[in-house]
């Protein structure tokens, strides 16, 4: 059986707290509204996205390929 990591792999959350400080600067600062702001972070998440060739290299690079084997959510 396998159990989501909450600190490393595809399943890792962020810090607590860290969409609360974004919408606290966005509130400040923003220009976009919020929806607008973050939709695309919400598209990627629900329907993945293109692994392309640069992020492909850099990913079988040696010391990285070991770290993504031994991580059950990444391979």
């Amino acid at each position: 059986m396998y159990f989501c990591n909450s600190t490393t792999g595809p399943s890792a959350s962020g810090i607590p707290g860290e969409i609360k400080g974004f919408h606290e600067a966005w509130k400040q600062y923003g220009r976009l509204q919020w929806k607008e702001l973050v939709q695309p972070a919400i598209d990627f998440a629900r329907n993945g996205f293109l692994f392309g060739y640069a992020a492909f290299t850099a990913a079988n690079r040696s010391s990285v390929l070991k770290a993504i084997e031994k991580d059950e959510g990444l391979r």
